[in-house]
């Protein structure tokens, strides 16, 4: 029996893995991303899969455990950069396991790209120091862009990007008609160079890139129109700390951006105390984050940034159904994301014939709703009384007691407990004794 075996294998061997031989594809198995299996790499499925995950890493610099990456993870198109015909996106699958390159040109970048492939990518990625999650799913670049430009058919209206990152959403933003041009920020330098160097996403409309102005802590929206003009480019990228700006150029009225998970209140903040109010803001941010945005007075996640939303937007809701997965990110987060719309009244808040602003408004639930504060308990009176012996440089008139009385608002009724109205009243009665001036604002920002 074994001779026979022998026989057999011996003839069989050149037919099915000589260099003529039929190629048959097989798949491996498990959560891992499929490849195909030819010749003599039939026998050895778990090697071909460890020589996968070897060419994954390099390629595409870490981004998935693929240990636990599900069949998406190598199926969502990225961006990707032919020397000579620009970007264009494509599935890592077909990359790695296809070998397909540029449509165009079918070119697979350079010679053994493998490797030079990983130092492009780490070395172009986001710092991980700055916490950023790059968009890399076209798909929802587009949607992001549907829901920001929404009712702006009829006149093309600017928009500005917090966090421009790889470019993604920008070149999206710049692909639609009704978008009349784009005003980015970005801190990663390292990042924004791929978005901007020749091939990159958004080179192709010609965009001019600035650092910040040294006076934009104190610029308004007005003045920042001096520092657009010249060009009649569609696209302008700021490189510095958007939260060192004071405001946004009054040019653009819409908003939107993916936000660091860890600058989220303070980027959401400074959006919505614009002056005069922005008309729509489009952000991703952290699931919970969402969900925290969004709380209703009285509800468990109800806080500083819920009641400054409930105020100053006449809706606020989830942009895209669901949740958005990791995989649509790079280097994916631990954590689920959303997106989230914000419509603003255009409406200045107002009490009593009293104009409220916004960054007065949210100087007051700074105090009254800071996370260090308030037990669920603890009434309006107590707190004040709190706030006014710890906060020394920032302390509430003489009287915030008279303004209390006259906003209407119990003593003993819990912050949390308050409604939107009774913050604006409160604020409104406290500003007419000097609280949230322009100095104490300026301090803030």
């Amino acid at each position: 029996m074994v001779s026979i075996f022998r026989h057999w294998r011996k003839r069989l061997q050149p037919v099915l893995f000589g260099p003529g031989a039929l190629r048959f594809a097989a798949s491996t198995r498990g959560d891992y991303a499929t490849t195909s299996l030819t010749g003599s790499m039939r026998l050895h499925p778990g090697r071909k899969k460890k020589a996968f995950k070897a060419d994954c890493t390099r390629i595409w610099g870490n981004l998935f455990d693929y240990t636990y990456a599900q069949y998406k993870d190598n199926h969502t198109p990225v961006a990707i950069r032919c020397q000579k015909h620009g970007m264009f996106w494509m599935k890592p699958r077909d990359h790695i396991q296809r070998r397909l390159g540029c449509p165009k040109c079918g070119s697979l970048f350079v010679p053994g790209s493998l490797q030079e492939r990983a130092a492009m990518m780490l070395t172009t990625g986001p710092t991980p120091a700055l916490g950023q999650h790059v968009l890399r799913s076209h798909k929802l670049a587009l949607e992001i862009t549907a829901v920001a430009l929404k009712g702006a058919a009829g006149q093309a209206s600017w928009v500005a990007e917090v966090g421009v990152g790889a470019g993604a959403l920008t070149a999206a933003l710049l692909q639609s008609p009704a978008c009349a041009g784009v005003v980015g920020f970005e801190l990663d330098e390292r990042i924004l160079s791929q978005a901007l160097e020749k091939g990159g996403v958004i080179r192709r409309y010609h965009p001019i890139c600035r650092d910040i102005p040294e006076a934009a802590r104190t610029l308004r929206r007005e003045a920042w129109e001096d520092h657009l003009t010249g060009s009649l480019t569609r696209c302008f990228v700021f490189k510095g700390d958007f939260l060192a700006c004071r405001a946004v150029p009054s040019r653009c009225r819409i908003a939107v951006g993916n936000i660091p998970y860890k600058i989220s209140t303070a980027v959401v903040t400074k959006l919505l105390c614009q002056e005069p109010l922005m008309e729509r803001v489009v952000l991703m941010v952290q699931a919970e984050f969402a969900r925290k945005l969004l709380a209703k007075p009285g509800s468990v996640k109800f806080g500083r940034v819920s009641a400054l939303v409930q105020a100053l937007c006449s809706n606020a809701q989830f942009a895209i159904p669901g949740l958005l997965t990791p995989d649509v990110f790079s280097p994916p987060p631990r954590v689920d994301s959303a997106v989230v719309l914000l419509e603003l009244h255009q409406v200045p808040l107002r009490h009593r014939g009293v104009e409220v602003p916004a960054a007065a408004l949210d100087q007051l639930l700074r105090l009254l709703l800071d996370t260090r504060g308030p037990t669920r308990g603890e009434g309006l009176e107590a707190r004040l009384t709190e706030v006014a012996e710890r906060v020394a440089a920032q302390s509430l008139p003489d009287s915030w007691r008279l303004a209390m009385a006259k906003a209407g608002v119990d003593p003993a009724k819990p912050p949390l407990a308050m409604a939107t109205e009774e913050f604006v009243a409160l604020a409104a009665e406290l500003r007419n004794l000097g609280f949230a001036s322009d100095a104490v604002r300026r301090d803030l920002d």
